[in-house]
């Protein structure tokens, strides 16, 4: 059972967060701190102040308001309490404590609790490198008449995460009542609206020419950003020192999205290789055959002589072959053409590790030889023999549940 202590607990998203909590096996609410503590009508302890709560806790949600921030961060950097914040709107100065108390203890922070919110914004780092260089990017977010904050933290997110991916240059204008000139070709509009109960509305608007394309989110109930929460508290209490967000979660939970192999390759392996300008000699002789190396390896030389393996398109294996007879004999290499290239891809491996153990575990698991492997920040590919393809595609797809 994990304990919760709700900061905000009176609020709307407080009550909310409570309701769905008594609802839920695995988390009981022990304590609650807000600054109208003296007429809750809450069923568990509520607190005016962090300093006046005694009660242990495994870990805090906080859905309040900036304000409430430094006696929050102090209540986790002396007890060292992970800690869920929901809120926004946080300064600069505001988001450097929150970081400087990540040091303390393990620190939960999104601009939106929605995982829906946070998958589209991996989709829109996506969509702007593919479109941004040809299209007018526009934020629209639509909130109730009681937000504070505007733009949102979420649209502002948003705008972060398509301003890195267009190249970090974009110009933030914010409405354009104030512009009597026509649109600059690297500006990244924000819009915002503010009008009755409205939960939470985002629409990105890419306009080309002659075609808009619109990704839009809206929730349509406070209880997406509960669940999101109540998901984050479950994460962030298995977690050690540090500062996270729902990226993190969704990292963890689908770190590899795509696994495939090609039949298009083959492996040469030359060794007994005198010295690394005989390297370098292979690479010059390759490419002045026009074959395009993709694989390589080369271990430390074993007194002073080096082994070099490689990939390269199957067709110009007989080139290669030739080529080689130049400046070697034909027993000092080798040629593997039953191989296929395996490879696994997923955006998550930029922020959680463990996917290269868990492919090679994998294989190595059902007795299948790994000829060459070659890593990225996204993506991990290896060559194994073309009989053991379809039985180690299939083991990694059920490895990382992409079947």
């Amino acid at each position: 059972m994990i304990n919760v202590l709700i900061s905000g607990c009176c609020g709307r998203m407080g009550r909310v967060i409570a309701e769905m909590l008594d609802e839920n096996d695995h988390f009981q609410v022990v304590a609650g701190v807000d600054v109208a503590a003296e007429t809750s009508s809450c069923v568990f302890p509520v607190f005016k102040d962090f300093t006046l709560c005694s009660i242990p806790v495994d870990v805090v949600i906080d859905f309040s308001r900036p304000a409430t921030l430094p006696g929050i961060l102090a209540y986790v950097k002396s007890t060292h309490t992970p800690l869920v914040l929901a809120t926004t709107g946080y300064t600069a100065a505001e988001q450097a404590s929150i970081e400087e108390a990540s040091a303390f203890a393990p620190v939960f922070k999104s601009a939106n609790m929605s995982l829906g919110v946070n998958l589209l914004l991996e989709l829109l780092e996506q969509t702007t490198r593919f479109l941004g260089n040809s299209f007018d990017i526009e934020i629209i977010e639509k909130h109730h008449n009681r937000k504070i904050d505007a733009p949102s933290g979420t649209a502002l997110a948003m705008a972060n995460v398509i301003n890195n991916a267009a190249g970090g240059d974009l110009e933030l204008v914010y409405e354009r009542h104030s512009k009597s000139e026509p649109r600059k070709k690297r500006e990244l509009g924000i819009h915002s609206i503010r009008g009755g109960t409205i939960v939470g509305e985002h629409r990105v608007i890419f306009a080309g020419i002659d075609e808009v394309i619109e990704i839009n989110h809206i929730a349509q109930s406070r209880q997406i950003f509960a669940q999101g929460a109540i998901r984050a508290a479950a994460f962030i209490v298995k977690c050690g020192k540090g500062l996270y967000s729902m990226q993190d979660i969704i990292s963890k939970e689908r770190i590899v999205t795509r696994a495939y192999y090609s039949t298009t390759d083959a492996v040469i392996t030359v060794w007994d290789i005198p010295s690394a300008a005989g390297i370098t000699e292979i690479f010059n002789l390759l490419g002045q055959s026009g074959i395009n190396i993709d694989m390589i390896s080369q271990p430390a030389p074993v007194g002073g002589r080096f082994i070099l393996s490689f990939s390269l398109p199957k067709e110009d294996l007989p080139i290669a072959l030739d080529a080689l007879l130049k400046i070697t004999r034909s027993d000092k290499f080798e040629a593997l053409e039953n191989i296929v290239k395996l490879s696994v891809e997923g955006s998550g491996m930029e922020r959680q590790s463990g996917a290269a153990a868990l492919v090679f575990n994998t294989l190595s698991g059902l007795n299948i030889p790994v000829y060459l492997i070659t890593t990225s920040e996204t993506k991990i590919s290896c060559c194994v023999p073309l009989e053991n393809a379809e039985a180690a595609l299939h083991a990694l797809k059920k490895q990382f549940s992409i079947e």
